[in-house]
């Protein structure tokens, strides 16, 4: 996307403004964004985030504990934004967790799951769908001589072979 200023170099920074309650969007390449004015700052790493938030006073005192494990304090986490070992996580419940209800607003998690497919899902595949896996399963089991797999399978075909001509 070209800056919609010079028309040449690439827009790398993306501008919104608000004047009388209008919209005004503008991409802007480096150079034209420090002409009219606009801040462009450096990105910010996530440990950057972590750390600043870590340092907000979420209303918890503690002192600074310090990992048995790695000897990392929570100071030390909050200047790195990493945990030294498993063993942090333990140490470290407490501010970790007032930590977690400020970035996801809980501390426990409510995301979705699986979803195992439902016999009412399987019922989407066409009869003549799955008369032809049954074809190939049967062609497979005689092919190994499993004789009785391959007569379940053949009486499978049959019935299903009987619905579709009965649908006709």
């Amino acid at each position: 996307m070209l800056c919609d200023i010079c028309h040449k170099n690439e827009a790398t920074v993306h501008y919104t403004e608000i004047v009388h309650n209008q919209m005004i969007k503008m991409d802007l390449c480096e150079e034209c964004a420090k002409v009219k004015g606009v801040g462009v700052q450096s990105p910010f790493s996530i440990s950057d985030l972590l750390s600043g938030l870590a340092e907000m006073d979420t209303g918890t005192r503690f002192e600074d504990p310090v990992c048995k494990g790695c000897g990392l304090s929570f100071t030390g986490f909050r200047k790195s934004g990493r945990l030294g070992c498993p063993e942090c996580y333990e140490t470290f419940k407490v501010p970790l967790e007032s930590l977690i209800k400020t970035i996801h607003k809980s501390s426990k998690h409510a995301g979705k799951q699986f979803a195992k497919t439902t016999p009412d899902e399987e019922k989407h595949v066409s009869p003549e769908e799955k008369l032809n896996q049954l074809k190939k399963e049967l062609h497979i089991a005689v092919e190994k001589e499993e004789y009785e797999q391959a007569a379940q399978l053949r009486d499978q075909i049959r019935e299903i072979e009987k619905e579709i001509n009965s649908d006709k």
